[in-house]
């Protein structure tokens, strides 16, 4: 395919070093995401070439289309395999990709591309994936999304589903350490809870459209129903 031909040639190199220059940044990170989006070999690959160290600059970017473009590419790589997603998460990334989910800066396509990583992560990661993203600000992630209001409302199904899988991986972690016969709570689902998340999930019940309300009504009947 078109990817396999690109890689093939062994520019991939070189296309990643003209993301740390302004000359031709842009076309490169667009060519690089477009990379990503093909299979895990070809992630690899890319990783190989050094394309993590340069997408983290890019977040800090000037412009919201280069920003916006990053997060494409990193979203990409949080889809793949553990793996891949173990390097991701060995950097700084996850924390800049959280602080600007939770930014008023940030535009709608940005945010998106924020919450498939999280999406992304907390649906197929390991448990310690998931314990790291929650360490460094995945559930204040998720409320800022959650809280994103009228203008960004389409954003909430997906940071619902993002807080599902985080809490499904907490109650994992709950009902293990008590077949062990140990006392556990979940405590995601605990620290969510602290960060006034179960009275947003009420809040939330209360936005007319059924699929949110569903995700929402589910979430809070599941952790927080006594």
């Amino acid at each position: 395919d078109r990817v396999q031909a690109v890689i093939e040639t062994g520019v991939l190199r070189s296309i990643a070093k003209i993301l740390a220059h302004e000359t031709h940044q842009s076309p490169a990170l667009r060519a690089i995401g477009n990379i990503l989006t093909g299979d895990s070999a070809h992630t690899d690959d890319a990783l190989k070439a050094g394309v993590l160290p340069e997408l983290e600059k890019l977040l800090g970017h000037t412009r919201r289309i280069m920003r916006k473009e990053a997060c494409w590419a990193i979203s990409n790589i949080s889809a793949g395999t553990k793996v891949q997603v173990e390097a991701l998460l060995c950097t700084e990334i996850p924390n800049k990709i959280f602080e600007m989910a939770c930014s008023p800066n940030n535009t709608y396509e940005i945010k998106k591309e924020c919450a498939w990583v999280i999406k992304n992560i907390s649906a197929q990661g390991s448990v310690e994936h998931l314990e790291h993203i929650v360490d460094v600000g995945a559930l204040q992630a998720t409320i800022a999304l959650l809280n994103t209001g009228d203008m960004y409302w389409r954003l909430i199904p997906t940071a619902l589903e993002c807080l599902d899988h985080i809490l499904g991986v907490g109650q994992d972690i709950k009902v293990n350490k008590e077949s062990h016969g140990q006392v556990a709570d979940n405590v995601f689902a605990k620290k969510f809870q602290e960060l006034d998340g179960a009275d947003l999930l009420q809040r939330i019940q209360e936005i007319e459209n059924e699929e949110i309300y569903d995700l929402a009504f589910n979430l809070m009947n599941t952790y927080y129903t006594r």
